[in-house]
């Protein structure tokens, strides 16, 4: 879903959106291990994640223990807090963050933890948070594995309900379309290039070449 507490917002993270399409960025993701014990179950997880990126040469995924969010220029982090403070500088184009604790998905009602508008008003590019008491079991929370979907060149909603097992009782927000690692196809019948699309994911070249073919006559009374 796409939205902010004002018009203005949501136009912002829209465009941060599309700008972060096929741009490839390369700035570090961070798997926070809280101090919180009830919200920092994920971190079974980091290991899992962090191997399979590194089988792709990416190793812009860290580990960190800290409660900290004041990092600045970061592509993603995924932490377990119930309330925290995020600079406005935070996320570079198309950024995955969330937080582990029960009403993250509340947007626009305060409940005593911090909202993931929060993220999105640092420039994230999405993010997902529950909206009903789904105790810390992990399956009902991404899985840091959504920042591999999205190296392979997964939009943010693909990237992120291929990785959330039970999202029955969450919100996704942001740019559904935003896609990072998307490369671009070609149309060799453009000329304008009005007609580049983002494709993927797991290209295996840099573009994919698009050749229009055009059909014979067919004989009138023929049925096609």
């Amino acid at each position: 879903m796409l939205t902010d507490s004002n018009l203005a917002g949501a136009e912002l993270i829209l465009s941060r959106g599309v700008a972060s399409d096929s741009s490839f960025p390369t700035q570090p993701i961070y798997l926070a291990k809280t101090s919180d014990t009830a919200r920092n179950v994920r971190f079974v997880e980091f290991d899992n994640a962090i191997f399979d990126s590194r089988l792709r040469g990416d190793y812009s995924m860290a580990r960190t223990n800290s409660d900290s969010t004041s990092f600045t220029n970061l592509f993603g982090i995924e932490t377990g807090l119930a309330s925290f403070t995020v600079p406005t500088n935070a996320f570079v184009p198309g950024s995955i963050a969330d937080d582990l604790t029960s009403f993250g998905g509340y947007l626009l009602v305060y409940t005593g933890q911090t909202s993931i508008l929060a993220f999105m008003n640092a420039g994230a590019a999405g993010s997902y948070g529950t909206v009903v008491e789904p105790c810390n079991y992990t399956q009902k929370f991404p899985n840091p594995l959504d920042y591999f979907y999205q190296e392979r060149g997964f939009s943010l909603a693909e990237a992120y309900y291929q990785s959330v097992q039970n999202p029955y009782q969450g919100i996704m927000v942001g740019e559904p379309l935003s896609a990072p690692f998307a490369l671009r196809g070609t149309d060799l019948g453009a000329t304008d290039g009005r007609h580049e699309r983002p494709v993927g994911p797991d290209q295996p070249s840099n573009s994919i070449h698009i050749r229009r073919h055009q059909s014979p006559p067919q004989p009138r009374g023929s049925i096609c």
